[in-house]
């Protein structure tokens, strides 16, 4: 979580994944705008794809032209 404060403290601007054990970690993720927070064991590739696949059909929905 430190470096995660310093990432944002330098204005990175990139997408922070925390993987951890302990659930109740969450609210400090929260802090320095993490994209995602698994909690172990978790079956991170599916994670990933599944929320890079809602990221996805969320930027695009606006574009959608069907009548």
């Amino acid at each position: 979580m430190e470096t995660a404060r310093k990432l944002r403290a330098d204005k990175f601007r990139g997408f922070l994944v925390f993987i951890m054990v302990l659930k109740e970690m969450v609210f400090q993720s929260f802090e320095v705008q993490a994209y995602d927070y698994l909690v172990k064991p978790a079956q991170i590739e599916n994670e990933l794809s599944k929320k890079d696949n809602d990221t996805y059909r969320r930027q695009n929905a606006s574009f959608d032209n069907s009548d």
